[in-house]
């Protein structure tokens, strides 16, 4: 969808009244410029809105003032002068900015923060823990910039004591922000903050201690305080834990994965936290949304990898696929937060979240910057960075990312030598980027069901065969006299994520408290396998398991013009032809566990002119559609796990399920159950979902029913507007190929037939370049659908360019019939210009005898 597409609906229904404050005679009169500057911008008098806008901030209005227009405008309007780009999108950040101000004045002040400080370090004893207490539970981590100075103090040791306490205290909220401390030159700090982090016992802590421990410039003492903190959290000295960039890169890998063992937050706020060690040094932070802050934790841990060995591979394919990681999922929650508002629904919230507009802008914005990083990497390192993070990519099961590598591949110089050669076997290279979690033949074994943990969480090696089944959330036995208070005396605090990830070992060692199984980190898994070069990825692409990437890597393969043939060359044409003869149709996903009813269903799908794909479980539809979301409607059976016993979902719990998830909100859901059912389901759920259908439904009532679902204005709209757009760029890249090179095998009859029945079925978008391919590939039993196209005088005078060139292409040095004469003779005399010199074009290829050409002179001679 087109963000402009917002003009036609802002400012709907969302208009609010202003605050009740007594209005000032400047106030009113910047309310009436900000009214102005609304109404020109309704009016599309973008150049007056911008000037109302100057106006206003020329007489400086308050943080106050524009939160009241932030909430006046609403979403609708903001977006769309955002949309509009230019001026007015400058003006309306910087309104949206200032508002900003007034919304952060909730969050405690400095000066209530330098109070409860002081009031902590007062000598009453029952004040001082009172303050400490509003510290850690109103305050949490912002207080930690305000410490840094009595932690850095090396004379008021009791006070310091006192504010040691507070931080342990404060516990998993404190690490993030300490652990930046840790950048310091001030070897005292960070002393105090090494004794801190040991003291909280919190595993994320593990990578920075080691990553000080192992600098060559850390103080002696520091190093000692660091061992000590590690063995307190992790029973071993950094001797037995490996190196401090492993631990970084799989805590980036972890946080990018959005693993619970790391990617959790206490605090109503997402923040990263920075270090300037100019001067005394200052710690500060920025906020961030709510969606990107596991990326940006994933960039900042893999920079500090980077860091530590500049060399490292493993750290520049995180930091790539973290960068491209925040451009695209920024962008996904962008068309999600338009498509809500294009659809009337409350503005600004994604599953129960609201979605704030100044930190969607700034992670656009910040998208952007990742992706001009990416290609000055790309440029300053070679393309084997990308080729590396497209296999991270492919590995995690990050579409959308890998896709966008892809993607950002064929804007590169690629050379052939880059890719593997003709007969180089690609089978082992995708071996360790299949999902865990897609359904196998033996996935109800024992030992896959405990492998599996319960989770959708995607594992990045192989399970030993040993793996024990996930433990229950614990909390160690300690010292029931010790003091939590008193560093040493708080009791640990672990969690089990019930996963299987890299880190088992090292978290049951915590769960247990025992030593004996602790390991380091194993980062062979992320990387690209031995023996392979790294240019493998792409082409191995085209055999990953997600089309998307399947697709892409077809497309940026054929656009990139090589000469030669490489591995896996000929999967580029079997790629796009199920790109182009696919995407343009409705998918409808069959959820039912009868095999007879199942396949009846799928054929009545099919038989109505749908793709219809089924598969036997809930769990696995819903992992489906959020793996690749690009079901129109899924027909779940109502007698899946219908007790509730089974290892499966029941309706409801599908349909709410599928409601959570900003992926897959959208997409309806009909029931399928038995006739005596029926009308049970149409009460209990019948406002849940898009219908409920009977087993032996005939192929009239379904066809009136996915009517029902399919005529509607979110579909007619955008809704296969990707799909779409993808299958035009497949068939783009069709007609950019040339046969006689000898690369591509485009003498296909898969191909072929695929582009025949494109140029019926599909959108204008995709018909013109699909028409343009059939020419150039000479796809001849496609020229009475061309032919056809072309005569149709209710087709766009573009389409039926597009068709007159193929079927002039298809009639190079042959001879005529008389009725593609005469319809060619007939084009010739359209009143469009380009449509009549393209009907003569085709002529012109074709073998014309004297008495032909003699009656098209005659026609066009000028009298």
């Amino acid at each position: 969808m087109s963000r402009n597409t917002l003009l036609s609906v802002m400012l709907s229904t969302f208009a609010l009244s202003a605050l009740s404050t007594p209005a000032r005679a400047d106030d009113k009169e910047l309310r009436d410029l900000f009214r102005q500057a609304v109404s020109s911008f309704e009016q599309r008098e973008i150049e007056d809105s911008v000037k109302k806008l100057q106006e206003l901030f020329a007489q400086d209005p308050s943080s106050d003032l524009a939160y009241e227009f932030s909430e006046e405008g609403g979403y609708r309007l903001f977006l769309g002068m955002i949309s509009e780009g230019g001026d007015v999108a400058t003006m309306a950040k910087k309104l949206l900015r200032l508002a900003e101000i007034r919304r952060k004045k909730d969050r405690p002040s400095v000066s209530r923060i330098r109070d409860l400080l002081e009031e902590m370090r007062k000598n009453d004893w029952v004040e001082s823990r009172i303050a400490m207490e509003k510290l850690v539970s109103e305050v949490g981590p912002y207080v930690v910039p305000h410490v840094v100075a009595v932690l850095a103090d090396e004379r008021d040791d009791e006070y310091r004591a006192t504010v040691l306490q507070m931080l342990i205290k404060m516990g998993e909220m404190a690490v993030l922000p300490l652990a930046e401390l840790l950048k310091s030159s001030n070897s005292y700090l960070q002393q105090q903050v090494v004794i801190a982090l040991g003291h909280i016992r919190d595993l994320r802590a593990v990578p920075y201690l080691l990553y000080l421990h192992e600098d060559p410039g850390t103080d002696r003492h520091v190093k000692d305080e660091a061992v000590e903190s590690l063995e307190r959290i992790t029973g071993r000295q950094p001797g037995g834990l490996g190196s401090a960039k492993d631990w970084l890169l799989f805590d980036a890998h972890r946080y990018y994965n959005e693993h619970p063992a790391v990617a959790f937050n206490y605090y109503k706020d997402y923040l990263v936290w920075t270090w300037d060690d100019e001067g005394e040094g200052k710690l500060d932070y920025r906020e961030v949304p709510a969606f990107q802050w596991n990326e940006q934790m994933a960039e900042e841990l893999s920079y500090l990898a980077l860091q530590n060995d500049p060399s490292y591979n493993p750290g520049w394919d995180m930091l790539v696929n973290a960068y491209v990681a925040q451009a695209v999922e920024a962008e996904a929650i962008y068309e999600v937060v338009e498509a809500k508002l294009n659809a009337n629904e409350r503005e600004g919230i994604i599953d129960g979240v609201e979605i704030n507009l100044v930190e969607l802008i700034d992670a656009l914005d910040k998208g952007q910057q990742a992706r001009e990083r990416v290609r000055m990497l790309c440029l300053s390192r070679g393309n084997e960075v990308l080729f590396r993070a497209l296999y991270r990519a492919m590995a995690d099961k990050k579409i959308d990312v890998a896709v966008d590598i892809v993607a950002t591949l064929e804007e590169l110089e690629v050379k052939i030598e880059d890719l593997p050669a003709e007969g180089v076997s690609l089978a082992n290279f995708l071996e360790n980027a299949r999902p865990r979690t897609m359904p196998t033949p033996d996935l109800s074994s024992p030992d896959n069901n405990e492998r599996r943990g319960g989770s959708n969480q995607p594992s990045n090696q192989p399970a030993p065969s040993n793996e024990p089944a996930a433990e229950p959330e614990t909390e160690p036995a300690t010292d029931p006299d010790a003091d939590p208070d008193q560093p040493g005396g708080r009791p640990r605090r672990t969690r089990s994520s019930g996963i299987f990830d890299p880190y088992r070992d090292l978290m049951a060692a915590l769960e247990g408290n025992s030593a004996d199984v602790l390991s380091s980190p194993d980062v062979s898994s992320l990387e690209v396998p031995q023996g392979f070069a790294p240019g493998t990825s792409l082409p191995a692409a085209l055999d990953y398991e997600d089309k998307r990437v399947r697709f892409q890597a077809a497309i940026t393969l054929a656009n990139l013009g090589l000469k030669d043939r490489y591995a896996n060359a000929d999967a580029v044409i079997t790629e796009l032809a199920d790109a182009v003869g696919q995407l343009g149709q409705r998918v409808v996903l069959v959820v039912e566990n009868d095999l007879g009813i199942r396949n009846r269903l799928v054929a009545l799908v099919k038989s109505l002119g749908h793709l219809a794909f089924s598969v036997e479980k809930g769990n696995y539809a819903l992992h489906r559609a959020r793996m690749f979301p690009a079901e129109d409607l899924i027909i779940f059976s109502t007698d899946l796990n219908a007790d509730g016993s089974a290892d499966d979902m029941t309706a409801e719990e599908f349909v709410n399920e599928m409601r959570k998830d900003y992926r897959t909100d959208k997409i309806p859901v009909m029931l399928l159950t038995s006739s005596s059912d029926r009308r049970t389901y149409e009460a209990n759920m019948g406002d849940k979902v898009a219908g409920v259908i009977p087993h032996d439904i005939r192929e009239v009532a379904l066809k009136d029913k996915l009517d029902l679902v399919f005529d509607t204005p979110s579909f007619r709209g955008d809704s296969k507007s990707k799909a779409i757009e993808l299958a035009a760029s497949a068939a783009e890249a069709l007609a950019g190929l040339d046969p006689r090179d000898g690369v591509y095998p485009t003498d296909n009859a898969e191909l072929h037939s695929a582009l025949t029945q494109c140029i019926e079925l599909q959108p204008d978008a995709v018909r013109i370049p699909a028409l343009h391919a059939i020419g150039r590939l000479r796809v001849h039993d496609a020229f009475d659908n061309a032919l056809a196209i072309f005569n149709n005088l209710d087709n766009e005078a573009e389409v039926r360019i597009a068709a007159a060139y193929a079927v002039g292409e298809l009639l190079r040095d042959k001879d005529l019939s008389d009725q593609t004469f005469i319809s060619l003779k007939a084009g010739m005399a359209e009143e469009d210009i380009n449509l009549s010199m393209a009907a003569a074009e085709a002529l012109g290829k074709a073998h014309i005898d004297p008495e032909r050409a003699l009656q098209i002179f005659l026609e066009q001679r000028v009298d």
